[in-house]
């Protein structure tokens, strides 16, 4: 990381552990900061990202979702793929749109 970056991960799961390790790792004294988010749900993702982007407006968007199942397509319930397309594809319009203000 550079001089003076500002790293903002978000994520539905808890972030604690991987803070730490990227603080363990952090020489050049990045801040680091971490909110919790679950990209389905538009509402909080607008909120979540506007929230961070109000301490430091982003610069680059680095968007990391995306599941799958253990199952083939064929295997897969009418459920489970629409659970899938929910994060993959939902989940992404609404970082993308909770982002374009900024």
């Amino acid at each position: 990381m550079v001089q003076g970056a500002h790293l903002v991960l978000f994520d539905v799961q808890a972030l604690d552990d991987s803070v730490a390790t990227l603080q363990s790792l952090n020489k050049h004294k990045a801040t680091i900061s971490a909110y919790d988010l679950d990209v389905t749900d538009a509402q909080m993702t607008t909120q979540q990202i506007a929230t961070a982007a109000n301490e430091r407006s982003p610069d680059i968007l680095m968007h990391f979702v995306g599941i799958t199942g253990p199952w083939s397509f064929d295997e897969m319930s009418q459920e489970q793929f629409e659970h899938v397309m929910t994060i993959n594809v939902f989940g992404t319009r609404n970082v993308l749109a909770a982002v374009r203000p900024f």
